[in-house]
């Protein structure tokens, strides 16, 4: 469910970008295109996209940092909630702590990923060789 949920969120997102940014691109860069006799693919292979891509950029980074965050703070929800439920399912009362433990973990477990090196990218962290 949450893969589904980021997936459409952060899809119609960079969806927007794209189109914002070809849209940005001024008109007059197309109808010199076609007084130059190209067709209209030509005209957005060789004239829009170059631009659109360079418009595209900052804010394309902001939108895929933005999907790694959310989707790290969706999985350390999810293993919360399913320490919640094995909790609530369990007869020993040895085995019933608060949620603070549970978020702890995740958020431990999270950091040994991360020094792990797993899911890495390069500046992406603060602890990037």
């Amino acid at each position: 469910a949450l893969m589904i949920a980021l997936g459409a969120y952060h899809g119609a997102q960079i969806g927007e970008l794209v189109r914002a940014a070809i849209l940005a691109v001024p008109a007059g860069q197309r109808e010199a295109g076609s007084a130059l006799g190209l067709g209209r693919m030509a005209i957005m292979r060789l004239i829009v996209v170059p631009q659109a891509l360079r418009l595209m950029v900052p804010p394309l980074t902001n939108q895929y940092i933005n999907t790694l965050k959310n989707t790290s703070i969706g999985l350390a929800v999810g293993y919360s909630r399913l320490g919640h439920e094995h909790r609530r399912q369990s007869d020993f009362p040895a085995d019933r702590t608060d949620d603070r433990h549970h978020v702890r973990l995740s958020v431990r477990r999270a950091r040994r990923v991360r020094r792990l090196g797993i899911f890495r990218e390069p500046g992406l962290w603060p602890l990037t060789p």
